[in-house]
């Protein structure tokens, strides 16, 4: 199985994945997906380059909820 039809199956997993979370947009996109009843049930994972910036974005969005 070629290394990108291993990636999309696993993706297949979550409904969205938000690519550059750290960011301002992606931060702000996570919040609403957490905060807002619209988006309940929908599966979603965050993506970025850092590690500890990602980490630090759940747990402020945790706060908010």
């Amino acid at each position: 199985m070629a290394a990108a039809q291993r990636f999309i199956i696993r993706m297949s997993r979550f409904d969205l994945v938000i690519y550059g979370a750290t960011g301002f947009t992606g931060t702000f996109v996570v919040e609403r997906l957490v905060t807002s009843k619209y988006y309940e049930g929908l599966t979603f994972a965050v993506a970025g380059r850092n590690e500890a910036k990602l980490q630090k974005v759940l747990d402020e969005v945790s706060k908010k909820t």
